[in-house]
């Protein structure tokens, strides 16, 4: 038995140029190189531009949605020691400004976990590409984290009604205008929202609804008493202007079933 054919009994795969590839026990190891993108439009990523390791992506100011190749696209490039279980590391940084959203698809047999994956402006966020099947052409993709989270782009000043958007996970609303209805997405796993009351004493009223099916459920303070907000549907969450203080907040989390959570709070709030 040669050398090289041992090495992959014993689950140890090399190449040489031009990819420079070493698989040990299906976790591949590229050489890296950093691909930068700039297009000013939603792009498909190649296969090359997502096994160089690093890309620098710069949405070209708007929103991007771009999409990796196909799970079989990505499997015959691997080639001969591509196993269920194979897997590799990307890094993805969003070189872009304020509000220039980038969110990740997945091409035809790939499946993102979680499902929506957005990276904001100035962040890196790292994806874990594994393979779930071979002759099906399956893979997961995972998002294991962002590695530089922007704080500052996380928080917004709002001063007129305002539907939230997957994009938005993660985000503080701060309010100071009185009357304002916050429209919440169809609940997914995972997303969280915080909305803050920052205007003066007894001056605004902030209204939290949800999607019709979802509910919004929880423990809350009304009326100086803890009670519980039930799972009824399409049933809004009310900062009541009349006993409103400053930093009076209510802090969410989607279900990706139900509804969506109150995990934070503080100040009166009421049921619709």
């Amino acid at each position: 038995m040669s050398v090289i054919n041992h090495l992959r009994t014993l689950g140890m795969y090399l190449s040489g140029a031009p990819d420079n590839r070493m698989g040990i026990n299906g976790h591949f190891r590229f050489k890296n190189t950093i691909t930068t993108l700039d297009t000013a439009s939603a792009l498909t990523l190649t296969v090359a531009q997502i096994l160089s390791g690093f890309i620098l992506r710069d949405p070209g100011g708007a929103a991007r949605t771009d999409t990796t190749p196909t799970a079989t696209a990505i499997i015959n490039a691997l080639g001969i020691g591509a196993v269920v279980g194979s897997a590799f590391d990307l890094t993805i940084q969003n070189t872009g400004t304020i509000k220039e959203f980038l969110t990740i698809a997945g091409g035809a047999g790939v499946t993102l976990v979680p499902a929506a994956i957005v990276i904001d402006a100035n962040e890196s966020l790292t994806l874990r590409f594994i393979i779930t099947s071979v002759t099906s052409a399956a893979i997961t993709v995972y998002n294991l984290g962002i590695t530089n989270p922007n704080l500052a782009d996380n928080t917004e000043i709002v001063t007129t009604n305002r539907a939230i958007v997957a994009a938005d996970n993660g985000k503080i609303f701060l309010i100071g205008t009185d009357n304002k209805v916050f429209t919440l997405p169809s609940t997914a796993k995972g997303l969280v929202y915080t909305f803050v009351n920052i205007g003066a004493a007894g001056n605004n009223i902030i209204t939290i609804a949800s999607a019709v099916a979802d509910y919004i459920a929880g423990t809350l303070t009304l009326a100086a008493t803890v009670v519980v907000k039930d799972t009824t549907d399409n049933k809004d969450l009310i900062n009541t202007k009349s006993t409103t203080q400053v930093g009076d907040f209510a802090k969410l989390v989607g279900d990706g079933a139900g509804g969506w959570y109150i995990i934070g709070s503080a100040g009166i709030w009421a049921s619709e």
